[in-house]
């Protein structure tokens, strides 16, 4: 209980980086993590009983950092060089050797990743501000590359079901352009300008704004919708000069909330309801969804890399904390 410590207890010490897995029936966590100044970040896998947290298990050693998929799954960099090391699935942490994937090799970070783990969109190289892009799957022989030299912004979007990965890269020395990448026939297309917000859709599309100003935080608010693998050239007009804080309601309701601060009588808060696209969120107070009018807790997670979590605590009966 918060505030009450003798509800606390120890779980585990000399570890870092702890997740939970989505059932909340596993910790995970580094143990022995080295906190490399030079790139070689390494620790063991261990995961454990949760919240119990004994006994644990070593799952892969090596380990430089690790996301928990599923409930049984995790996607691991390993064997770091100079940050770069071997990025893998290991789709069952009882059969490691068996069920273990390579994406590639010397790959620098991730940008996201399907929720089962399957597909990655990461980066092996960058020079200051600016990336690599590649696009792997485990089902797939080989990546799909999307910038082979780092032109490409350190950030990007999946479309899981549908294998396709929006993304941004520099296109001269004043403009970005944003592009969409089908896996099967890895050939990029571009969809936007000088991109200011960014929003995925499930795997149904995006919500972004474009057409950015260098000087004023404002864009040109548009909805893409993937029909059939693909997304229209310029996207559907919602409202221009509009303030860079546009954030969609989806999967609660098929709209984006958007601002106008022009300075006139335009100035105020907007709901745009005509997005194409379907919610997922079960009724308030249906099965498997929250009650009206309650949150639904998330499992604990570390506060991210590089910073130490030499002792997990656990607060029974108060856990609330993000997700991993």
């Amino acid at each position: 209980t918060l505030n009450d410590a003798s509800t606390r207890r120890v779980v585990a010490q000399d570890v870092a980086h702890w997740q939970v897995n989505a059932d909340n029936s596993s910790w995970y966590w580094l143990k022995t993590f080295n906190y490399s100044t030079t790139g070689a970040d390494s620790g063991t896998l261990q995961v454990a009983p949760y919240p119990a947290g004994t006994p644990t298990t070593d799952v892969l050693t090596g380990v430089g950092e690790y996301t928990a998929v599923g409930t049984k799954s995790v996607v691991v960099r390993a064997g770091l060089t100079q940050g770069a090391g071997t990025l893998k699935l290991i789709g069952d942490i009882n059969d490691v050797a068996g069920t273990s994937k390579t994406f590639d090799t010397g790959v620098l970070t991730t940008w996201d990743m399907a929720a089962d783990g399957t597909t990655v969109l990461y980066s092996k190289t960058n020079t200051g501000s600016l990336y690599d892009m590649y696009l792997g799957s485990v089902t797939k022989a080989t990546p799909c590359p999307l910038a082979t030299t780092a032109i490409a912004l350190g950030f990007g979007h999946l479309a899981p079901n549908t294998l396709t990965a929006a993304w941004v890269k520099a296109i001269n020395q004043n403009d970005t352009g944003a592009y969409y990448t089908t896996f099967d026939k890895c050939i990029s297309n571009q969809f936007g300008v000088n991109i200011v917000t960014f929003d995925a859709v499930g795997d149904q599309g995006y919500v972004y704004e474009d057409d950015g100003d260098a000087t004023l935080p404002v864009g040109t608010l548009r909805f893409n919708q993937i029909v059939n693998g693909v997304l229209s050239a310029t996207g559907t007009l919602v409202q221009t000069n509009a303030s860079a804080t546009a954030s969609t309601l989806w999967p609660a309701h098929s709209a984006v909330v958007y601002s106008i601060n022009a300075n006139n009588t335009t100035d105020g808060i907007y709901i745009n309801s005509t997005l194409p696209f379907t919610g997922t969120m079960p009724p308030p107070g249906a099965d498997g969804g929250p009650e009206a009018g309650t949150d639904s807790p998330a499992a604990p997670s570390d506060a991210g890399a590089g910073e130490a979590a030499e002792t997990a605590t656990d607060t029974a009966d108060s856990e609330t904390g993000s997700g991993g």
